[in-house]
């Protein structure tokens, strides 16, 4: 939720909090391109299968719902 603080808190965001989304952002993207191949899924060992798991288990599954406000002002526009 760190995200949300920091888009609607004027606090500003640990350095220490920033640098581990980056270096998560990093990771997720090095194993997207790692395994964007079909292939490259029947190279996994299970050590690779574990971290997979590890990262894509702290993803998000699904948007918050919109609120109704946010509703009645998209729908103005």
């Amino acid at each position: 939720m760190q995200g949300k603080r920091a888009v609607h808190s004027h606090r500003s965001i640990p350095d220490t909090d920033s640098r581990q989304a980056v270096k998560k952002l990093f990771h997720f993207c090095y194993l997207f391109v790692r395994l964007s191949e079909p292939e490259s899924w029947n190279q996994l060992n299970e050590d690779d299968f574990q971290e997979l798991a590890s990262e894509v288990a702290g993803l998000p599954t699904q948007l918050e719902p919109e609120s109704e406000e946010a509703k009645h002002f998209r729908d103005k526009a």
